[in-house]
């Protein structure tokens, strides 16, 4: 558990450093790039601001999910299934990662989506209907906020496991796709006589 914790640790400082860095330096380009565009087009500058702007933020947040996923995407299923942990766990992940980082990216970038839009889903109703439960059995704010709360949690517990369920399932793709674990498996069978 504590080799577990450390690797996490070690593998989101790696990636907020990483991060951050990238955010500085194209955040400083995009300042360039938006004053040239002010002092030249003046006034009609704007939408194009704006649409550079969002290009920029989906950037910014495309390298983060990147970074995560090259350090981090695999940190659960290598501790607990290989016993690696600390920068030999980073290591690893990235030689899985490595030979399809775009579609990898996109997995988990996928999953991430829709365990969120599924997390969404289930809170929203309840934030809406918080407001009026509080108000019909005379409860304050402080009930409000902590139902929410609660509820935000719950909804988290609910979509955590298929998260980890679906990176676990893609660990064991990997490892067979590009290792062939699956033969290993068979052959370690066979060897025991289990076949």
């Amino acid at each position: 558990w504590f080799a577990l914790v450390g690797t996490y640790i070690c593998v989101g400082m790696l990636a907020m450093l990483i991060i951050f860095t990238l955010a500085i330096v194209i955040s400083i380009l995009f300042a360039i790039l938006l004053s040239g565009i002010a002092l030249g087009a003046g006034a009609n500058g704007g939408p194009v601001s704006v649409a550079l702007t969002i290009i920029v933020a989906v950037i910014i947040i495309a390298a983060g999910l990147a970074v995560m996923c090259i350090f981090g995407a695999f940190t659960t299923q290598i501790v607990m299934f290989e016993g690696n942990s600390g920068t030999n766990a980073i290591s690893r992940n990235i030689e899985l990662v490595k030979p399809k980082l775009l579609a990898s990216t996109w997995g988990v970038f996928v999953a991430y989506l829709i365990s969120q839009t599924f997390e969404i889903a289930m809170q929203t109703p309840i934030q809406f209907l918080a407001p009026a439960l509080s108000r019909w059995l005379h409860l304050g704010d402080n009930f409000q906020t902590s139902f929410i709360i609660a509820i935000d949690g719950l909804a988290g517990l609910f979509v955590q496991p298929f998260i980890m369920v679906f990176l676990t399932v893609y660990y064991f793709e990997r490892r067979c796709r590009f290792e062939g674990f699956d033969l290993y498996q068979k052959l370690m069978m066979g060897s025991q006589g289990q076949v």
